[in-house]
């Protein structure tokens, strides 16, 4: 191993390479290396082979190469580039830009506001905390914002995306996606873009854009009882282009009835020769109206006389079908 001023190379083998407490420049080259930066603020390269890279403290710039890499960023704000190769990445605390590359990448943004790049490939993001903003890229990618407000988005592929906590922006772009607001309360924007989608607001005020395709629009989180079902939330679902339903009930709980006029679906584009609404039961439970002083204009629908939506676009008289019973 040659080491000249700052700047610390490898062999075409595999080499275990160790910064100083300086800021240096390290070359793995060739080989499976375990490089260790210690503190200052480093510029390592990887090089080809499967490496193992840990940055330690200070704002890193990791280049790893091709070859599947493992690179934990640690502490500082770091720019990390996994090249190509399946890679899991790390970017430990501070706010790290993360470039996955080519192929499917796990990568973790840990603390920080993060900007997390998946590249191509179908990729396992997770934002970890922090106000981090993440694009899948192409392929069929999974992505988590964790805590904070978040913004994610795909590109080509069926994805799977998740804002967590927080206020998110969550974007299908083109492909079939899952788009769910996340857990907990957080007041979120979901837009589906092309194909067939599925957007689910979670709990809290959320507005749900079907885009292109024929998507499943639910305003509320349906998987947790503790949340209320829609209790106290006031959701604005726009369809988009296509054949889209609106879901306002599911198993055996009808949405957004506990509070009359406090908590509704405002469905702000309904056409009555393409979309549906779902519902439980039977229509003698349920009952349409025009709107109430005070409230959006359009069509109420109320379940044993409790609002549960306002829909727009169609006339009360006009307001014979779309309707499905589940």
């Amino acid at each position: 191993m040659a080491i000249e001023t700052n700047q610390i190379y490898g062999t075409p083998g595999n080499d275990l390479l160790t910064t100083t407490v300086e800021s240096d420049q390290i070359f793995g080259l060739a080989g499976d290396d375990v490089i260790v930066s210690l503190n200052g603020d480093d510029q390592i390269f990887g090089g080809d082979g499967a490496d193992l890279i840990v940055a330690g403290n200070g704002n890193d710039l990791i280049e790893a190469g091709s070859g599947n890499d493992e690179i934990f960023g640690d502490a500082g704000n770091d720019y990390i580039d996994g090249g190509d190769g399946v890679d899991v990445i790390n970017g430990g605390s501070g706010s790290d830009r993360i470039i996955g590359g080519n192929d499917g990448d796990t990568i973790f943004g840990d603390a920080g506001n993060d900007i997390i790049n998946g590249g191509n490939g179908n990729d396992n993001l997770n934002g970890g905390d922090g106000a981090d903003i993440i694009f899948g890229d192409a392929g069929d990618d999974r992505a988590f914002g964790g805590s904070g407000n978040d913004n994610i988005s795909g590109g080509d592929g069926d994805d799977l995306f998740n804002g967590d906590a927080g206020n998110d922006f969550v974007t299908g772009n083109a492909g079939n996606d899952t788009l769910f607001g996340g857990t907990g309360v957080g007041n979120d924007i979901l837009t589906g873009g092309d194909g067939n989608d599925l957007l689910i607001g979670g709990a809290g005020n959320d507005l749900l854009n079907g885009g292109g395709g024929n998507d499943r629009l639910i305003g509320v989180d349906p998987f947790v009882p503790e949340f209320g079902f829609g209790t106290g939330e006031l959701d604005t679902l726009t369809s988009g282009n296509g054949s889209d339903t609106f879901v306002l009930a599911a198993g055996t709980e009808v949405f957004y009835d506990d509070l009359g006029n406090n908590d509704f679906a405002l469905i702000t584009d309904f056409n009555i020769n393409q979309d549906t609404i779902e519902l439980i039961g039977s229509a003698s439970s349920y009952s349409l109206s025009a709107a109430g002083t005070g409230l959006p204009s359009g069509t109420a629908i109320s379940f044993n006389n409790d609002l549960i939506a306002i829909v727009q676009g169609v006339s009360l008289s006009d307001f014979s079908t779309g309707f499905v019973f589940v």
